[in-house]
């Protein structure tokens, strides 16, 4: 996970951040996205904790080039994430502030068309990322083993749900 991409996810807009900011930054997202307030939140909960341990072991203040003006980061993540955590025979993977879902995908492509998903032909997934983010760099052609080493990976669990017979 990268810096801007942990600030955005727990939606930080100071150029400056102190490691109160950081604490007071966690439990707002705590409140939103918490399994016992939120049914639908234990994944983005990983998400929030994985984003926290990793910028509380940066040395405070941060210091940021430019402000932050995208807040919406993790609520459009769990939209996407809601949209096909129901669809059968995926797997969901999260990569930083990516969602890659594999599998048998075919029959669910409208589903992931109207979500926002986007197809990547090499790695034959489909893939999400907040678009608004802008985020800048080279564009590199990285196998999904470098993309996990890069920015870590997450599986998500699909709903399941049982016949009533």
């Amino acid at each position: 996970m990268k810096t801007h991409e942990a600030i955005s996810i727990l939606s930080i807009v100071e150029t400056s951040i102190s490691l109160d900011a950081l604490k007071k930054a966690y439990r707002k997202a705590c409140k939103i996205f918490h399994p016992d307030i939120n049914p639908t939140g234990e994944k983005m909960m990983k998400i929030v904790n994985s984003a926290y341990d990793f910028l509380k072991g940066k040395s405070f203040p941060l210091e940021l080039e430019k402000e932050n003006s995208t807040t919406s980061l993790p609520l459009e993540l769990e939209k996407a994430l809601n949209a096909v955590i129901s669809l059968k025979g995926i797997d969901i993977e999260v990569c930083g502030v990516w969602i890659w879902v594999s599998g048998d995908t075919k029959t669910h492509k409208a589903v992931f068309k109207e979500a926002g998903y986007k197809w990547s032909g090499k790695k034959k997934m489909w893939y999400f990322r907040v678009e608004a983010q802008g985020f800048k760099g080279k564009r590199r052609a990285y196998s999904m083993n470098k993309i996990r080493t890069l920015h870590g990976s997450q599986s998500v669990q699909t709903k399941t749900y049982k016949k009533l017979a």
